[in-house]
């Protein structure tokens, strides 16, 4: 599925995109990650994609309860079109978007990232 994606991943993109649009991988704080698992009522953990300002795509991690809800920050009082806007992320693990992106930053050559 990795190599099929790499091969395939600019195909999808409008030409006047970045090359390096989405992503090939990132990498997420080990620390992190399990304090979003970890958080009260978790049972699982949930990735969006969203974009940077530079049109990039960024995955974003949440936490899910049982019931597949998702976990999020209090919710601000303002609300825009598409809903109550979530507040900033405080730092205690609510929403997770805090990688390591390749491009630019990438791992090691494994099997999941390089070559047929």
């Amino acid at each position: 599925m990795t190599r099929r994606y790499r091969d395939n991943k600019t195909l999808i993109l409008k030409p006047e995109y970045p090359a390096d649009l989405l992503a090939l991988c990132e990498t997420f704080n080990k620390d992190a990650v399990v304090a979003l698992g970890s958080i009260p009522g978790a049972a699982g953990i949930r990735i969006y994609y969203g974009m940077d300002e530079n049109l990039l795509c960024h995955a974003i991690l949440v936490a899910v309860d049982n019931k597949g809800a998702d976990i999020l920050p209090p919710a601000d009082t303002e609300s825009t079109m598409a809903g109550p806007a979530i507040a900033e992320d405080d730092g205690n693990g609510d929403i997770l978007e805090d990688s390591i992106r390749c491009p630019t930053i990438c791992p090691p050559g494994s099997p999941l990232n390089v070559g047929p």
